[in-house]
């Protein structure tokens, strides 16, 4: 999990960040830096929508774990074994699942930045 969100999941990130921010990659950092700043600023009414992105992230990275695993076991199988014998099933679902996958990033990228845009870096009133 930890290893494909800090390689493939954060170099998604970035790439997906300059083409909806319109900028080099190099302002990445700083983008990020703010995002979670403000995503951490959210007004407690805005709990269950927190819970809601926290919750479909992680499921987009078990999809995402689910599509490397066929893929890689089924790219090159161990002779006689599951994969070796239904290879091209498994190699199309781990494909199929890869792109479920990129697309429900894509979702689950915008309703963060979306929530984030709308609410983020705003203390609700009263707050410190």
């Amino acid at each position: 999990y930890v290893a494909h969100r800090y390689t493939v999941h954060q170099l998604l990130d970035v790439a997906l960040y300059s083409i909806r921010e319109k900028k080099s990659p190099s302002g990445y950092t700083a983008w990020l830096s703010k995002h979670v700043h403000d995503a951490n600023l959210l007004p407690a009414h805005a709990e269950d929508l927190r819970q809601h992105v926290l919750c479909r992230s992680a499921q987009v990275i078990y999809l995402f774990i689910l599509a490397e695993v066929l893929l890689v076991f089924a790219w090159a199988p161990a002779s006689d074994t599951l994969f070796a014998r239904h290879r091209q099933p498994f190699l199309r679902g781990g494909v199929a699942i890869l792109a479920f996958a990129c697309w429900q990033y894509y979702l689950s990228h915008s309703i963060d930045c979306y929530a984030v845009d709308k609410l983020g870096g705003k203390r609700s009133a009263g707050a410190a």
